[in-house]
């Protein structure tokens, strides 16, 4: 229906639909196949994914789910970008009452928001002060079809068993239940939003240039501000904010440890970890396992744990700018260094490399998935950090500078 109503609204704009299979129930082609047809009804462009659910994060099939969709969502959002749900008025009350029964704050209750950030675009949900009902009325007077997912007939799931048998009970008692609940939500979300604006002084003064959160005299003002600081700093990084006892933990077996510690607590699919004086919300790392990759000049490699790799052709215009002199190609990328000590173009005494990442202050849980650059079986660049002396181009020449963009992590 959302689909609809969007050609009828902008019947010339382009307008792209994306179908997620999840691929647990034995309807999923169906469902694929509706959404095809629909899609080619209206002149619609639709993106299908597949997503396969392992069953053993720890975080249940509801929450992996939803994990895998978000990361499919970023995958395919451009810049300013508007990704459009169609949840309405019963989805965002059932959405209260988890939160409620899980008891979680203003923020938790205040439940959807009508639009939010989402990566390099937006999210948005128009049709949230709409019920169900009247939504339905909508698709049956507008003769719509639609397929309904056999699964929302069990109450096995907590959200299934509210809508099939604690909101109808509700419902026999307080039969207009819903607007006054709204206005509940509504009043959540209008005290988390001021919430949020007392505290961006704070939070702004204490981000770091590379996305971390400073500590230091932090743990000076009240520990509820603390935790509203938390959240509004993971909530802006994309990340499903935690619980209240997990930012206990955060502040304290993380914010209070020592500053020469390097303590590590995984949080679903990220974690918070402290080095030196800040916090920095990652993604999950695994270990990097992996043979050298071939390096063609311009053509980024993408890798799964380590972010962008590319090697980018330049001009060499002063002794201060570092690149890789075209006699070196071509480049392999490698994770592993048994060698000798090395030393940096410019610089006066080798050192081992595990004291150059040191000194060249790169934190700890990247220093074994820098990508290494090589030619042959000599190492001629560590990362964007710096090249090896004598494999750097001179100035006036042409050269290949390496750029490692590495999100979240």
């Amino acid at each position: 229906m959302l689909l609809n109503a969007l050609r009828a609204l902008l019947p010339n704009a382009s307008v792209n639909a994306i179908h997620i299979n999840h691929q647990l129930s034995s309807n999923s082609q169906d469902w694929l196949n509706h959404c095809i047809d629909q899609c080619n009804r209206l002149n619609i462009n639709l993106e299908t994914v597949s997503v396969n659910l392992s069953g053993n994060t720890g975080e249940g099939l509801e929450s992996e789910a939803r994990t895998l969709r978000y990361q499919v969502f970023n995958s395919l959002l451009e810049t300013d970008d508007l990704l459009l749900m169609a949840h309405h008025l019963d989805d965002q009350i059932e959405t209260f009452f988890l939160r409620l029964m899980r008891g979680s704050g203003v923020d938790g209750l205040s439940a959807m928001p009508e639009i939010r950030a989402l990566d390099k675009g937006y999210l948005g949900r128009p049709f949230l002060s709409l019920s169900k009902a009247h939504l339905e009325n909508y698709a049956n007077e507008n003769c719509l079809s639609w397929v309904e997912d056999e699964s929302n007939a069990s109450s096995l799931f907590d959200r299934n068993f509210l809508r099939n048998q604690v909101l109808p009970l509700i419902s026999t008692r307080w039969p207009m239940y819903r607007k006054p609940l709204q206005r509940s939500i509504n009043l959540f979300g209008e005290l988390s939003k001021q919430l949020d604006q007392e505290i961006q002084p704070e939070l702004q003064h204490r981000l770091t240039a590379d996305g971390g959160l400073k500590v230091s005299g932090l743990m000076d003002i009240d520990r509820s501000l603390i935790k509203r600081l938390l959240r509004e700093w993971i909530q802006g990084k994309d990340r499903l904010p935690p619980s209240q006892s997990q930012l206990d933990t955060i502040i304290d077996s993380v914010i209070n440890a020592r500053e020469d510690a390097q303590p590590v607590l995984k949080l679903k699919d990220y974690c918070i970890r402290r080095y030196q004086s800040a916090i920095y919300c990652t993604a999950s790392l695994d270990v990097i396992d992996m043979a050298s990759i071939n390096l063609a000049v311009d053509s980024p490699v993408m890798i799964i744990g380590v972010g962008q790799v590319t090697g980018r052709s330049c001009q060499v215009n002063h002794n201060r700018e570092y690149a890789i002199a075209t006699t070196c190609l071509p480049l392999t990328l490698r994770f592993d260094y048994q060698g000798d000590s090395i030393k940096p173009a410019n610089r006066h005494k080798n050192r081992d490399l595990k004291r150059l990442l040191q000194e060249y202050r790169v934190k700890p849980w990247l220093r074994d998935r820098l990508p290494l650059i090589y030619s042959g079986e000599q190492l001629v660049a560590v990362a964007d950090i710096f090249v090896v002396d004598g494999f750097q181009a001179n100035v006036g020449e042409q050269g290949i500078k390496i750029e490692w963009i590495t999100p979240d992590l």
